[in-house]
C-alpha cells in the first residue's frame, strides 16, 4: 500500500524486514523516478501514515520496538520532514 503526497511528488510504502511478515517500516520514495530517498525507523508492527497539507512533512503510527511485553505496548507517533 502506497501513500501519496498531497502534491503527488512522493510517496511512502509499508514494507516488511522479512517476506511474509507485518509491514514493519516505511520507506519513502521520490515519485518521478522511485528512487527510495530513506528507510524510516524499524517499529513492531508499523500502523498508517499521514502526509501535511503542504507535503513536506509526513507522521508515522506505529508500536515501539523497545516493548517486549505481549500484553502491554506502546504506541508511538513519529513526525518527519522531507529531506
Amino acid at each position: 500500500k502506497s501513500i501519496y503526497s498531497p502534491d503527488l511528488k512522493y510517496y511512502l510504502c509499508a514494507e516488511a524486514a522479512e517476506p511474509g511478515r507485518n509491514p514493519d517500516h516505511f520507506v519513502l520514495y521520490r515519485t518521478a523516478d522511485g528512487k527510495r530517498l530513506e528507510n524510516l525507523r524499524k517499529m513492531a508492527v508499523a500502523y498508517n501514515a499521514v502526509w501535511s497539507t503542504e507535503s513536506n512533512r509526513f507522521a508515522i503510527v506505529g508500536v515501539s520496538t523497545t516493548d517486549t511485553s505481549a500484553i502491554h505496548h506502546r504506541e508511538e507517533l513519529v513526525v518527519y520532514s522531507v529531506p
